[in-house]
């Protein structure tokens, strides 16, 4: 009896290697690997002004590549749950799991500096407490324009 189901467990798996067949083949959808690549597109910009950041790292799937001029793209991503790592000096790294498809997938990032308005002020107060300020009016001919421009010397 043994014997017997042991020779038709070879004959199936027989036709299944000739035939090419594959278990696989004969699951639901949703209970099958995700198979192919996809591209990640995105934008980076700062938080607080909405500027896209020069420069910058993405990393995703073992891949890096930069960021120029608030954009960035990466190919040949494994489909799937991904983890999204995006830095830039003097922001916040943004860690984001993203879900690559079979297609162009985009992405926008909002990054947050790591220094605040009074930082930035307090900052430029020490690093020109040395420094003369001169305060210059010019007013536009056209349009009646005022303007006021801040020189900076250290004399």
């Amino acid at each position: 009896m043994l014997k017997k189901y042991l020779l038709i467990t070879l004959l199936i798996a027989s036709l299944s290697v000739i035939t090419g067949c594959e278990i696989m083949d004969y699951l639901p959808d949703e209970e099958k690997p995700p198979s192919g690549y996809g591209t990640l597109s995105g934008n980076v910009v700062d938080d607080l002004s909405g500027v896209g950041l020069w420069m910058g790292t993405v990393e995703i799937a073992g891949q890096v590549t930069e960021i120029e001029g608030g954009k960035f793209q990466v190919e040949n991503i494994p489909v799937g749950p991904q983890n999204l790592l995006i830095s830039k000096e003097f922001y916040q790294d943004q860690k984001i799991e993203v879900i690559i498809e079979n297609q162009t997938n985009m992405i926008d990032v909002k990054m947050t500096p790591i220094f605040s308005d009074s930082d930035l002020d307090c900052c430029s107060n020490r690093c020109l407490s040395n420094w003369t300020k001169t305060t210059k009016r010019s007013v536009g001919w056209k349009m009646g324009v005022v303007l006021d421009l801040v020189i900076y010397s250290n004399q």
